[in-house]
């Protein structure tokens, strides 16, 4: 299950957050938590990985998305809040631990000088790998 993640990152103290969309939930935490990806993400240090919804349409999630964004910071709070009270980094749970940060580094930086690296692709296609695809507290 699970091609379209809806996911809020957050920074250590809870005062930053940011709203994204991915088809690689896994890869694109850990882009995140490289500080790679993200403008915003990179600027706030928002590598908590606090919310994330899972399901099977990337429009949908794109919807989704587009909807969390429309609301207000309180509104955002109390949605991370109602599934994780205490804004814990759901990360390692998913399997995104050091060492896959590091790979994501090791590819990125391959990928940059030209060698072919089917681990970083964007974020509307699906995981080729056949890994684990986590599963969210919500569906969508």
């Amino acid at each position: 299950m699970g091609n379209a993640y809806i996911y809020i990152m957050a920074n250590k103290r809870n005062t930053g957050v940011y709203t994204g969309v991915t088809s690689d939930l896994v890869r694109r935490v850990a882009e995140h938590k490289a500080g790679l990806g993200s403008v915003f993400v990179a600027r706030y240090s928002c590598h908590k990985l606090v919310y994330f919804e899972a399901g099977d349409d990337i429009a949908a999630a794109i919807r989704r998305e587009k909807q969390i964004k429309d609301h207000d910071r309180c509104w955002k709070d109390a949605l991370v809040a109602s599934l994780n009270p205490g804004w814990e980094d759901l990360a390692p749970d998913l399997g995104v631990t050091d060492e896959v940060v590091a790979e994501v580094l090791l590819s990125r930086t391959s990928h940059s000088r030209g060698v072919h690296d089917s681990v970083i692709q964007g974020d509307l296609v699906a995981d080729q790998d056949g890994g684990p695809e986590p599963s969210g507290p919500r569906m969508i």
